[in-house]
C-alpha cells in the first residue's frame, strides 16, 4: 500500500474574476497553482493573480478524505458556478469524473463562466486591453488592415479567378460533347412523367445555356458570362 504524504487542502480565489478552486497538494500550497483542467485554463486566460486559503494540513489519510469530501458536499463545488471543480475533491489522487461531468453540470459551468467573463470584461473598462479589442482600437476595423486583408484574398486576383473558372468547367462532365452525346442517345425516345417534366422546368428557371464553341453548359442568367464564352448551345452536325 502506498504511504500517505502530509497533505494540504486549500481554496484558491482568482482576484480578478472571483472564481474559486478547492484542491489538495503535498507541495507548498502558497506557490502551487492548482491542477484542475477548468481552473488551469482559467489561469491561462486571466492570469495567476490568486489568493490562497489553507483549509487544513493532514497527516492521516482518513481524516484528509473526510474533510475533503465534507467541504466538497457542503459547498457543492461541482454544481456551483463559484467553483471551477469538475468533480468532488477526495483528498487523494485519481478518480473517475464521468459520474460528475453530467449535462446539467456542463450547463452550470458554462453559465458561470459566461458570467465571470462578463464581470471581468466590465472591470477592464477603460483599460488598454479593452480598448485594443473594441471600437476604433480593434485591429480588424482599421481601414489599412481591412484593405490589406482584402488585397490578400486570392479570389480578388484576375488570374486566380480565371484558373478557378476553368477548373469549375472541367468538373461538369456534361460540358464534354462526347459525354452529352452519349447521355442524349440513352435518353432519346424516353417519355418523362408529368412530375419529372415539372421538376425539370422549375430547375431551369433563371438558367441559360452558354458555349465556347467546344463545350456547353448551363449557367445562372444573372452571372457574368466568362471570357471566351457566349450565350447559346453547340451547333449539332
Amino acid at each position: 500500500m502506498r504511504s500517505f504524504k502530509p497533505t494540504y487542502l486549500y481554496v484558491k480565489t482568482h482576484n480578478q474574476t472571483g472564481l474559486k478552486y478547492f484542491g489538495k497538494t503535498t507541495k507548498d500550497p502558497m506557490s502551487y497553482p492548482g491542477s484542475g483542467k477548468y481552473w488551469t485554463r482559467h489561469l491561462k486566460t486571466h492570469g495567476s493573480d490568486v489568493t490562497t486559503e489553507i483549509i487544513g494540513h493532514y497527516t492521516d489519510i482518513h481524516l484528509c478524505q473526510e474533510s475533503a469530501e465534507k467541504f466538497s458536499s457542503d459547498n457543492d463545488i461541482v454544481n456551483s458556478s463559484v467553483y471551477a471543480n469538475l468533480k468532488p475533491e477526495t483528498g487523494t489522487d485519481g478518480g473517475d469524473t464521468s459520474d460528475f461531468f453530467t449535462a446539467e453540470t456542463r450547463m452550470k459551468q458554462s453559465l458561470g463562466a459566461k458570467k465571470r467573463n462578463q464581470l471581468y470584461w466590465n472591470s477592464q473598462k477603460g483599460t488598454e486591453q479593452r480598448q485594443r479589442y473594441s471600437g476604433d482600437g480593434n485591429v480588424s476595423k482599421r481601414p489599412e488592415v481591412r484593405q490589406s486583408i482584402s488585397k490578400s484574398n486570392p479570389m480578388k486576383r484576375p488570374e486566380q479567378r480565371k484558373r478557378m473558372s476553368e477548373k469549375m468547367k472541367n468538373l461538369n462532365p456534361m460540358s464534354d460533347p462526347k459525354v452529352s452525346a452519349v447521355v442524349a442517345m440513352k435518353l432519346r425516345g424516353r417519355k418523362q412523367s408529368p412530375e419529372h417534366s415539372k421538376r425539370n422546368s422549375e430547375g431551369n428557371l433563371g438558367r441559360i445555356w452558354i458555349t465556347n464553341g467546344v463545350k456547353e453548359m448551363k449557367s445562372d442568367k444573372d452571372l457574368l458570362i466568362p471570357e471566351g464564352w457566349q450565350r447559346g448551345r453547340l451547333k449539332r452536325s
